[in-house]
């Protein structure tokens, strides 16, 4: 119930006097226009004063700053003083106070008046903006909702909300009013003119429920406006019923590429996770510490978390921990172990005997894994098959191996041995076992992906380095794919390589020139951006496919599977027959014409 009572402050007497003033005037009206003495109608315009008064405090008209009233603070005056009208006209019609004629007409004087000086103030009070003080970041809001009033108020508690000049909302009603001491300044459309009068630095989108297309047209708006820098309140994913805290964070390729959300099938997904024993190795990286991360959400019975970096399993459980207070937790438990030792692996897996795998550990850094050819062959391939191998002893019911665009026709050492990874997943395929792969392209804010690069380059001043002016590469979310992966899993039946649709290739020049613009500077004047050449292992263009291979569809529409992904008996031999240490034996070009003897189409960067 709405709280009646409350104090009144100073100002409201003003009003108090303003108003009585405004009823007793209704009355002078009628007189003149009845002929009559004032004096006759002191009683009722005095009473009739006192019982607006007492009306308009309790529709709470004395709380409103009419500066930037809007219409419903206009109705409740009507509202208030319709509810005094009516009560002296009851008591008039007992006591015979005034004719209803005349209690008529001053009424509606009255409240002409009351209305008439309440619109006077809120159209020529000028709206004084207190503007932050010099050093500090003059800070516009789009989006006067629930998630603006939130960070506004994060940022008074931090002594920033000097900042805030003020809200843009495409609300119209709200156009006018104030939301926590701040005005609603205008909608998005005026964020231009806004920019240029108050000199605005930082534009927030705070719109996490809004569809990704209006997102995108508020930040075309944005960019439109000149070097303002621009925040993003995320949406809160879809996957998650509990409002999580938002986190304000810079703008990202997802804005700049303006990806819609991917569909998943949330009851299914969750009754393929619920109370199983999950084991996720490379559970520190990027995409195995996502995939931890939805398990929970899928209320997995259990989440074995194996890493080899004891600093990246620290972090994976301080935010499993504080993810976990939102869910009903399961048991985790997080081992540090290298994948290439089969006993710790064989004591993990035949301790836990998880129901399923999923194998995102690997080394992913092109041009480093160039100059180690020998580690990137030892973990991506031999490392897989350790996993597997272990896995079938274990009773693992199904193999889920994480792959990568860089896996077809491979220039690289990294995508030829995690081809090599894909060729013996699939050869332990079998009843006892399903194994399957899925194949991805760049996953944005990864260790090793271009993004998070970027932005360092630009916090530093620059230069943005790109490869080559013709670079190009797909882009995914790491919760989208990592959604596809788990939803890919499910529809597994043993045997395939899937691949996610990840939309189109993106010129990664396009992507670098508009995150620098949108971070408040000017590509080549405030960031140099400058080329250095394709670097080893790199091509122009990434592949999903092989020429030749069909794709078919499958139950999802953003997931597709390879027709014809079968696989050399001989390369599965030669796997077979490597050793740690004869791997280790080789020289780097040894070691690479070994990797082609294996992947036939694996072409060595020269």
């Amino acid at each position: 119930m709405k709280k009646v009572l409350y104090t009144i402050k100073p100002l409201a007497v003003v009003f108090f006097v303003a108003d009585m003033l405004c009823i007793i005037a209704g009355y002078g009206i009628a007189s003149l226009l009845f002929s009559y003495s004032l004096d006759a109608f002191i009683t009722p315009a005095v009473l009739h004063a006192f019982l607006t008064i007492a009306g308009l405090y309790i529709t709470q008209s004395y709380r409103i700053l009419w500066r930037y009233a809007t219409m419903q603070d206009y109705y409740r005056i009507i509202e208030g003083f319709t509810g005094a009208t009516v009560l002296l006209l009851i008591y008039s019609s007992v006591v015979n106070l005034v004719s209803n004629r005349v209690l008529f007409l001053a009424s509606a004087g009255g409240l002409a008046l009351l209305m008439v000086y309440r619109v006077i103030i809120r159209e020529t009070k000028p709206q004084k903006i207190a503007l932050p003080k010099k050093k500090s970041k003059i800070i516009l809001i789009a989006g006067a909702g629930e998630a603006g009033r939130t960070l506004l108020a994060e940022f008074k508690r931090d002594g920033r909300g000097d900042s805030i000049i003020g809200f843009v909302d495409d609300d119209t009603r709200k156009v006018g009013t104030l939301l926590c001491g701040k005005p609603v300044l205008g909608t998005t459309y005026d964020i231009p003119s806004l920019v240029e009068q108050y000199g605005v630095k930082e534009c927030i989108v705070a719109m996490p429920s809004a569809p990704q297309k209006e997102i995108d047209r508020v930040i075309k708006i944005i960019r439109s406006s000149g070097n303002v820098s621009i925040s993003i309140l995320p949406a809160l994913t879809k996957l998650f019923e509990k409002a999580l805290t938002p986190e304000l964070r810079g703008i990202g390729v997802e804005e700049l590429i303006g990806r819609e959300e991917i569909e998943i099938d949330s009851a299914a997904i969750e009754a393929y996770c619920k109370g199983k024993t999950v084991l996720i190795t490379g559970a520190g990286g990027s995409i195995g510490s996502e995939i931890c991360r939805q398990l929970l959400h899928f209320k997995a019975g259990k989440i074995i978390a194996v890493g080899r970096g004891e600093h990246s399993i620290y972090n994976l459980k301080n935010m499993l921990d504080d993810y976990a207070k939102y869910f009903e937790k399961p048991e985790i438990y997080y081992y540090i172990a290298d994948i290439n030792d089969a006993v710790r692996m064989q004591k993990i897996l035949t301790k836990h005997k998880p129901h399923i795998v999923f194998h995102a550990a690997a080394h992913k850094y092109v041009d480093i894994m160039e100059q180690n050819p020998q580690e990137a062959l030892r973990n991506n391939c031999l490392g897989t098959r350790t996993v597997l191998e272990v896995a079938r002893a274990a009773g693992v019911g199904q193999f889920v191996c994480i792959s990568t665009d860089k896996a077809v026709r491979p220039v690289s050492v990294m995508g030829a041995t995690k081809r090599m990874a894909e060729i013996v997943t699939l050869a332990q395929n079998s009843p006892d076992m399903r194994t399957c792969c899925v194949r991805f392209g760049n996953v944005i804010g990864s260790r090793g992906s271009v993004i998070p690069l970027f932005y360092q380059q630009i916090a530093k001043g620059g230069p943005v380095t790109i490869t080559h002016p013709d670079m190009t590469r797909y882009f995914m979310s790491i919760p989208e794919a990592v959604m596809l992966v788990i939803h890919a899993a499910m529809l597994s039946n043993g045997g395939e390589i899937f691949v996610l649709d990840m939309g189109k290739q993106y010129k990664v020049e396009e992507v670098a020139r508009n995150l620098i613009t949108l971070l408040g500077y000017e590509p080549d004047v405030d960031i140099p951006v400058v080329y250095t050449g394709i670097r080893p292992g790199e091509k122009l263009q990434e592949d999903l496919w092989n020429h030749g291979e069909e794709l078919v569809p499958t139950l999802h529409k953003k997931i597709y599977k390879i027709a014809h992904n079968g696989f050399d008996a001989l390369s599965v031999t030669k796997i077979k027959e490597l050793t740690p240490d004869y791997v280790q034996s080789l020289h780097e070009e040894e070691c690479k014409q070994l990797i082609q003897a294996i992947v036939p189409d694996y072409r060595p960067f020269n």
